[in-house]
């Protein structure tokens, strides 16, 4: 099998990127090539499959091996994203221990607003293992957008960017911490909790940092890291809506608008900015019949697919609800197949460019 290349961008607080081993290939007795990425405490990085975000090839079998000579190194892996075939395609995380192999197994579902996510965990860590694998399977039929994973060797992964704001630096006790630091406009909302707190002091906003501490069970986790800017509407934070946005009724009543022709409102069409008691402005009316915790916009169907002169429409799935998919293939020319998916908008992903089949 040739392999693909993966992608590793290397970096770390305490570890010059040009200090870090580069990832390099190695050939297995059966023949196979597997890409190992060497351990060094501080380096972090990430894996990618092939072509992320686009998607990726049917029939291939990939794999990644941490290596490690440090007895307690701890490799930590966030998965960042998670879109394969449900079920049928799967990404492993496996420890190889002397006597015990642990494996954890990782999928995707087709989620309630028809966005394809992970099914089990998005968080692992593996502690004192020599060994540690990555390895993707998919089938030879359903390809979606792959995944993109964060990894670290005994620190933390890398923060995200902050939108509509940024992560200001803060000493405290001799180490670095973040605070965020919004935008004009907007403040610091919680995601745990979108609806019961924000933050227009945003200094007494708990700051965001690594918990390197001996023996915690949230060791090398980012501690407060839940936490994003959001636009400030009569007081309160609003949360991002999925394909809509916030319009004003009267005072501080809002209704939302879809911003997509085939959608409607999941969950309350209109919200409320109320003060309580204690002085906090929330929102009113946020849980909806999903458990989640704001409105969204969803469309229920795409168009049916419609196949071409030169392309072939092959195994499909329902297209009456987001997340739904069918295959495209080109009749004359020798071109990989292409899974185009239903997207929460009511729009199929793109397939094959103009001219391309024929």
């Amino acid at each position: 099998m040739i392999p693909f290349l993966l992608l590793i961008v290397a970096f770390a607080v305490n570890q010059a990127e040009d200090d870090c081993p580069a990832m390099f290939e190695e050939v297995q007795e059966d023949g196979s090539v597997v890409n190992i990425i060497p351990f060094m405490s501080g380096c972090k990085g990430l894996i990618t499959s092939p072509g992320f975000p686009t998607n990726y090839l049917s029939s291939s079998t990939l794999e990644w091996r941490v290596r490690s000579n440090e007895s307690e190194g701890v490799t930590v892996l966030q998965v960042r994203s998670l879109r394969l075939e449900p079920i049928r395609d799967v990404l492993e995380i496996i420890e190889d221990h002397e006597e015990t192999v642990t494996t954890t197994s990782l999928h995707s579902e087709i989620d309630s607003y028809g966005r394809l996510v992970p099914l089990e965990l998005s968080y692992y860590r593996s502690h004192s293992s020599p060994t540690l694998r990555v390895v993707f399977s998919s089938d030879n039929e359903v390809d979606a957008a792959g995944f993109n994973i964060s990894y670290a060797f005994n620190d933390c992964v890398a923060l995200d960017d902050i939108e509509h704001g940024v992560l200001q630096e803060v000493l405290y006790n001799s180490e670095v911490q973040y605070r965020i630091q919004c935008d004009e406009g907007y403040q610091v909302g919680d995601r745990k909790g979108a609806h019961e707190h924000h933050y227009v002091d945003q200094a007494s906003v708990p700051l965001i940092y690594c918990d390197r501490a001996e023996g915690s069970w949230t060791r090398y986790q980012w501690i407060n890291s839940e936490y994003f800017c959001g636009k400030i509407v009569s007081g309160c934070t609003e949360h991002p809506i999925l394909n809509g946005r916030l319009e004003t009724i009267h005072t501080k009543h809002y209704k939302v608008i879809c911003d997509c022709v085939l959608c409607s409102v999941i969950g309350p069409v209109t919200l409320e900015c109320v003060e309580r008691s204690d002085g906090r402005l929330v929102w009113e009316g946020l849980q909806n019949e999903h458990g989640a915790e704001y409105p969204q916009c969803v469309a229920h169907t795409c168009a049916t697919p419609q196949a071409s002169p030169s392309t072939l429409i092959l195994k499909t799935s329902s297209s009456s609800v987001p997340g739904s998919y069918y295959r495209e293939r080109c009749i004359d020319t020798f071109i990989p197949d292409v899974t185009r998916w239903c997207l929460s908008t009511g729009e199929w992903t793109a397939g094959f460019a103009e001219g391309e089949c024929v």
